[in-house]
């Protein structure tokens, strides 16, 4: 590889990384929350839904997890607001 192509290849890195770090807000990635996150398994409108549906002693946490295809863990985290707390929460 000649000297010039060396040259044009870093300046080319050195301009898509500049790109990424004013894309991205200073070089941090943007955070990804709730169902825009990749690996989340619920829409807003099934948390709604599920503190809506949830009632103490008449339905469990594992019945809620199997009929929104989840954990119990995280049926009882959507209930207790340690996620999705900016979501809506159940209607009083």
């Amino acid at each position: 590889m000649a000297y010039s192509e060396v040259l044009w290849a870093y300046f080319y890195l050195a301009c898509e990384s500049r790109e990424l770090k004013r894309r991205t807000k200073g070089g941090k990635m943007p955070q990804l929350h709730g169902e825009n996150h990749p690996r989340s398994r619920l829409t807003v409108e099934d948390v709604a839904a599920i503190r809506r549906d949830y009632v103490p002693g008449r339905i469990t946490y594992a019945a809620l997890a199997k009929r929104y295809d989840t954990t119990a863990q995280n049926i009882g985290n959507v209930i207790n607001g340690k996620t999705w707390q900016q979501r809506p929460q159940k209607p009083l």
